[in-house]
């Protein structure tokens, strides 16, 4: 789906981004 194509490019160009955020809800 659209959805999931774009969070996974979002998480391409910022992975260090996504892994921070998740490390803080975690």
């Amino acid at each position: 789906s659209l959805a999931k194509r774009v969070l996974k490019a979002e998480h391409l160009i910022y992975p260090k981004a996504v892994d921070n955020v998740c490390n803080k809800i975690i």
